[in-house]
């Protein structure tokens, strides 16, 4: 899917020599998740929300949530090259190498439980990959601002024992978040000098952005994470805030393994441990305060 939108330009003021003011330009992007991961920092609020419209579009589009095939949840995905990793303090391995693997569900939780799920330093309830140690720190207070939407964006770094049949691994993970009103107008919309703004209720979502700053493996030097890049996304269905969300992950990895296993044996894994983190955050989230 590209997306695409030519700018449009306005003139402003009455006489000759007033400037032309252009409008903004939608985002173009082969994939709504790579360039949401690629550009998470950079993009303008309506930008966002845009690339945030069109990945729900297309998962609405190509998910059959009644199916009990892990497959049929799981949309296409593009690989990360270098550029999307720009600026990133992450592992020198071709990003090209990661297994692409997705997977949408439908969450009964409305989207300010899972920003007070975000916020919880013990995270270990929420995965169930790290049962004995997953430990959340936030790097500059944005913490004390995230739940009531008094900022955009939440910064934190992850702690953990990832533990499975053929590992157990200690690693760290970066993750940030970002508020998205998915109400807000189209760049191609908006004057290149205007804040866009929604006119009506917001429809909020929220976008996600991890990745692993170094190579982490076992104690027996037999399994390790080369590379990891995740994007989550949660979006409300309607502009009440107290309606259920739809959820997606995009994952991006490179592991080694102990065992040798082809590389759609190790997608459908990756399926199951996604839906696992998805069933147990469900009650998880039942349980929080």
């Amino acid at each position: 899917m590209l997306l695409t939108a030519s700018a449009c330009t306005t003139q402003s003021g009455d006489d000759d020599d007033s400037a032309a003011v252009p409008f903004g330009i939608d985002p173009s992007f082969g994939h709504p998740a790579t360039w949401l991961y690629a550009h998470f920092d950079s993009a303008s609020n309506a930008e966002l929300a845009f690339a945030l419209r069109a990945l729900e579009a297309s998962v609405e589009s190509s998910v059959d949530f009644s199916s009990d095939e892990l497959i049929d949840q799981s949309p296409s995905l593009i690989p990360l090259n270098s550029d999307d990793l720009k600026g990133l303090n992450r592992p020198d391995g071709d990003p090209g190498l990661c297994e692409a693997v997705t997977l949408a569900a439908r969450s009964s939780h409305a989207i300010d439980r899972h920003a007070t799920a975000a916020l919880q330093v013990d995270q270990s309830a929420g995965d169930p990959s790290t049962p004995d140690h997953h430990e959340r720190s936030f790097n500059d207070d944005t913490e004390l601002c995230w739940q009531g939407r008094n900022c955009d964006a939440l910064r934190a770094e992850d702690a953990m024992t990832r533990v499975n049949a053929l590992f157990t691994i200690e690693l760290r993970e970066r993750i940030d978040y970002r508020w998205v009103d998915l109400g807000l107008p189209a760049p191609s919309r908006v004057l290149a000098d205007q804040e866009a703004i929604n006119e009506g209720l917001p429809r909020w979502g929220i976008v996600m952005r991890s990745w692993m700053p170094e190579v982490s493996g076992n104690e027996a030097e037999t399994a390790s994470f080369e590379q990891a890049y995740n994007l989550g996304a949660w979006i409300s269905q309607d502009t009440d805030p107290l309606l259920p969300v739809l959820r997606y992950t995009a994952s991006w990895t490179q592991t080694i393994l102990p065992v040798p296993l082809d590389a759609s044996t190790v997608r459908q894994l990756t399926r199951g441990a996604i839906r696992d983190a998805y069933e147990t955050q469900e009650q998880w989230l039942a349980e929080l305060p």
